[in-house]
C-alpha cells in the first residue's frame, strides 16, 4: 500500500508467454514495461499485459 493507495505487480508464465498485471491508485499515473519489451505510462486502475 502506497500513500495514495493500493500500488501492485504481478507476473506469471502461462505457458510459454509471460503475463503483468499492474494496479494503480485513483489520481495517479505508473511507467510500464510489459513483457512484449516496450514502455508505457497508464493511469489508475488495473491493466493486464500479454
Amino acid at each position: 500500500m502506497g500513500p495514495f493507495g493500493k500500488l501492485s505487480c504481478a507476473w506469471r508464465r502461462i505457458g510459454g508467454r509471460a503475463e503483468m498485471e499492474v494496479e494503480v491508485p485513483q489520481d495517479c499515473a505508473a511507467e510500464v514495461r510489459p513483457p512484449d519489451g516496450s514502455s508505457r505510462e497508464i493511469g489508475p486502475g488495473k491493466e493486464l499485459f500479454k
